[in-house]
This record gives C-alpha cells, structure tokens and sequence, in this order.
C-alpha cells in the first residue's frame, strides 16, 4: 500500500512538471538564435560569450550562435536557419540594410520577433540596439590632435585611417567623427590617406604596409576597430615606428576602437605610440539586448515599431586614465581578471 501511494505522487509529481515544461508553446525554455557579424572579433566574441550567460541565469534562456562571418547571404541564411528551427526570437548584426529588412520580412512571417544591432534597416520598424558612439569618436580626435599639437607644435597634422569603408553606419559614428574631431583642433590638418581594413587583421596589416609605403608622413593613425588598429601599430612597428618614451609618441599617435587587453596593453605602455581608444562596452550592450529580446518575446514591446535603445562608449588615453581604470573596464565588461599594470611590469 505505501509503495503504490509513493508510486501515486511520483506520478502526480511527473505530471506536473510536464505540464510546466510544456507551458507556452510546448518548449522547455526560450531559445534565441544570435547571428553576429563576425566573430573574428574580440568584442564580438566577448559579447556572444556574456550574451549566452546572461540569458541563462536570468531567464534561463539559451541562445544559439551562427557566425555572420561579415557576410550579409550567411546572416540571411543563419536567419533562415533560425526560423526553420522554430526559434522564440532572433538578434541579427548585419552590414546591409537591404538584406536586414529581408531578415525582417521573413522573421514576422513566420511570427517570430527580430531585433536588429548597430547597422540600421533600410525600413525602421523594429526594435534596434544601438551604440552611440559619434561623440566618443569626435573626443577621440580632439585628443589626439591636441596632444600632437602639444608635442609637435610646428608639424601639420597629417590624418591616416584604416576602417570599414564598405559599412556606411561605422562610417558614420566613428570615421566622420573622428575626423571632425581632429578638424575642430586644427581646420588645417589634412586626411591623406583612407584605406579598407575589411575587418579582419590580416587585411588591414596589408592596409597599413600600403599606408606606410605611400604616405610615410601620416602622424595620427586612427583604426576603427581592435584589429585595425592593432594591425596598423604592428605594421609601423615592424618598420621601426610606432614608438614613445615616457609616454610621448615620437612620430606618430595611434588610436584605436575597442579598448580589449591587447589594446589596453598597448596604450599604457609608456614605448608604445599607442595612446588613444574607446571602449565598447560588451556587457552593456549584451545585457540591453538580451533584455529588449525577451520583452519583445513576452509581447511586452512591440515587435512592429521602432524602437531604438542606447548604450554608449568609454574614452581612454595614456594622459587621461589610470592603468588601473583599464583594468577595472576589463573586468566590469569582458570579465576579465587582468592586472594590466602587472603585465607591463610597472
């Protein structure tokens, strides 16, 4: 008797769990798929690495990635894939618009909610998450034109950029920026070379070889990512320039976007001509999109009307910052435990 009144509540017990996993859909937890733009990058993996816990331990959600591999036909298809999948929701980076608002289309058809991440839509009628980083970008000019001004009073500034020239948005907050920036210092600096860095590093090494050979003179190097701008130091460095003492750059400033270790490494390295970043902020955005995902999946924000959330930006320089604020940023964002003063020996 006591067996089959255990047996009875073990099955009472089953019951009632298979009714909750199947609450809402028949599906034991949400599933978001992820398609990112690259994940070369060291932002963008950091973001899909925080994305994946931060959706686990607060709405035990579990997130899928498919690499976009900064190709709009693999976002496409990685988008597709998701909706054949059945997936609750789907967060896509993308460079093109036109190929975003496909995404759209074939999102809402199959009902299912799509939030889109820094490059726009063609046709703003969803939710978008988006980095404000057009002011960043313009301080980031002003800081390094004062600076050069300050050391080098008599020599004309002469402005050279790796960046996405195929990405109109990264054009628009961080290249034109960055350049009004550099401008509102000096009207008479000149921008002499512009060159694709492709978002990767080996393309933009190649950039950066082809920017020294013609155009030795540039004296402010700005890459509009990590690797741009690592790749660039390193192709100066190869050639005997990229070099400081005391924090004083001797023929050029570099400055960079992403504020990862290996930049920050860079930039607080007194021998480094390495001296100016901005910091995306990984986890702020990685929370602002999981967070704007799931209410659009409980229907709590509308999945047809643009909505536009911010997040924003951190400017670092050698002069201005402590290696200890870097160390802290790495921590706070990408979670990483690194004494930046310890590995620079300082």
């Amino acid at each position: 008797m006591k067996r089959a009144i255990t047996l009875a509540v073990v099955l009472v017990l089953g019951l009632f769990l298979v009714a909750d996993a199947f609450a809402g859909g028949g599906k034991e937890q949400i599933v978001i798929g992820k398609v990112p733009i690259t994940l070369e990058a060291n932002f963008h993996q950091a973001l899909v690495k925080i994305e994946e816990q931060y959706a686990k331990e607060k709405y035990g959600a579990t997130l899928k990635v498919i690499d976009g591999q900064f190709k709009a036909d693999v976002a496409l298809r990685a988008v597709e894939d998701f909706i054949a999948q059945k997936v609750d929701g789907i967060m896509l980076h993308t460079l093109d618009p036109a190929v975003l608002d496909q995404a759209y289309n074939a999102a809402s058809k199959a009902k299912i909610p799509l939030l889109t991440f820094y490059n726009v839509p063609n046709t703003k009628r969803n939710p978008h998450i988006h980095i404000w980083e057009q002011d960043t970008s313009k301080e980031m000019g002003v800081r390094a034109a004062k600076k050069w001004k300050e050391f080098y009073p008599g020599k004309p500034i002469k402005v050279g950029m790796i960046e996405y020239q195929n990405v109109p948005w990264a054009l628009e907050t961080r290249s034109i920026p960055f350049i009004a920036g550099v401008m509102s210092v000096d009207p008479k600096a000149e921008v002499v070379a512009r060159y694709d860095g492709g978002g990767s590093h080996e393309k933009a090494l190649a950039a950066a070889q082809d920017m020294l050979q013609a155009h030795p003179e540039v004296n402010i190097i700005y890459g509009t990512n990590a690797d741009h701008a690592l790749a660039a130091l390193s192709a100066f460095e190869t050639a005997g320039r990229g070099k400081a003492v005391n924090g004083k750059p001797l023929t050029e400033i570099f400055v960079g976007t992403d504020a990862t270790e290996a930049e920050l490494l860079k930039l607080f390295d007194p021998n480094s001509s390495f001296k100016v970043t901005q910091g995306l902020q990984p986890y702020a955005v990685a929370v602002a999109e999981v967070d704007t995902m799931m209410k659009m999946i409980k229907k709590e924000l509308a999945w047809d009307k643009w909505t536009e959330v911010l997040t924003y930006d951190k400017v670092f320089t050698y002069w201005d910052n402590k290696v200890q604020d870097g160390s802290a940023f790495l921590k706070e964002q990408y979670f990483q435990e690194v004494d930046l003063a310890k590995e620079l020996g300082q």
